[in-house]
């Protein structure tokens, strides 16, 4: 099965992420920086960056979709601004019938295989609906962005809550 990446999900990919075998890569974290406000490298006329200035970092998401995994706090490991790892930031909820501890990785990756530069991407959308983007000043990566892609359908809105980010290396 050939599976098409878009930079937020969709039917096509939430269908083939769900189809698809189980598995993952890893990485070893190295040591840790906390992103402090800063000014952004390649900032645009709005003085948001283009892309996230660091390569390899780690970060919590929590996507608000319609589907597996929607609201499910999950930590992101970028290596060489590629996803490696994407795992449970927090324990199942009590009364979940799926079960998880914190840290367990995510059982198909693409649900939350998302780097900065796709969510800062995301901000900068030119379909009919404009994103709803929450940018503070100063910040090199937006703390949420909503999307709706389509006015007129149905459950294919999705919202990126961006927090926790720490540079590796």
């Amino acid at each position: 099965m050939t599976t098409t990446r878009f930079a937020g999900p969709s039917v096509g990919l939430l269908l083939a992420a769900t189809l698809a075998a189980c598995g993952h890569t890893t990485a070893t974290p190295g040591a840790s920086t906390p992103v402090a406000p800063t000014s952004s490298s390649s900032p645009t006329s709005s003085g948001r960056s283009e892309s996230f200035p660091a390569p390899s970092y780690h970060y919590r998401l929590t996507i608000s979709r319609f589907g597996p995994l929607g609201g499910t706090p999950l930590l992101v490991t970028v290596r060489d601004r590629v996803v490696t790892r994407v795992q449970y930031a927090a324990p199942s909820p009590k009364g979940s019938t799926e079960r998880w501890a914190r840290g367990d990785d995510i059982p198909t990756m693409e649900f939350g295989a998302v780097t900065l530069d796709e969510v800062i991407a995301d901000t900068r959308r030119s379909d009919q609906n404009p994103p709803v983007v929450d940018w503070p000043a100063g910040q090199a990566y937006p703390s949420s962005v909503s999307v709706d892609p389509w006015a007129d359908a149905i459950d294919d809105e999705y919202t990126y809550a961006v927090s926790h980010v720490v540079i590796d290396g």
